[in-house]
């Protein structure tokens, strides 16, 4: 389940950095 949880936040993470760089 940890790994899961943190490989959930990565993806998240990667979701949120793309919304930034969109114009």
């Amino acid at each position: 389940d940890d790994g899961q949880h943190g490989n959930e936040t990565t993806v998240d993470y990667l979701c949120v950095s793309v919304e930034k760089k969109k114009p």
